[in-house]
């Protein structure tokens, strides 16, 4: 290899190497999303059963125990569904199911679904914090 092609070779490399330096900032900066908390509040007379949707998130009473999971697939973010019968979650899109207490059971999906925090009010409320 000829001397003047090695260095071009290494400028080229070391060319490119500094604009994905210099521009990743820039493009990660263009392209963030603010994520928003939202706060789903279910009352007393919404929590009819032992598993309440609302606004994308489903409340599980367990025992005397609540949980609330995530209704978003972990896959791809598709809406899951609530199968009273076999007490699964289906989603629509690709075949992902997930047990009462979220843990995969089949499909695409590789992790459960997502456990949020709750927040029991003095006025029988329940709220669930959510990342949108």
């Amino acid at each position: 290899m000829k001397r003047s092609v090695f260095l071009k070779t290494i400028f080229v490399l070391a060319t490119i190497l500094l604009c994905i330096i210099f521009l990743y900032p820039i493009i990660s900066y263009l392209l963030y999303r603010e994520q928003k908390i939202v706060k789903v509040s279910f009352h007393p007379n919404e929590r009819l059963g032992k598993v309440n949707f609302k606004k994308g998130v489903y409340l599980i009473k367990s025992n005397h125990n609540w949980y609330a999971l995530s209704a978003h697939c972990t896959h791809l973010g598709c809406i899951v569904n609530f199968d009273e019968k076999t007490e699964k979650f289906h989603c629509p899109c690709h075949g992902s199911v997930f047990d009462i207490s979220g843990k995969r059971v089949a499909g695409p999906a590789n992790r459960p679904l997502t456990r949020l925090p709750l927040r029991f009010m003095k006025n029988g409320d329940i709220i669930v914090i959510k990342r949108d």
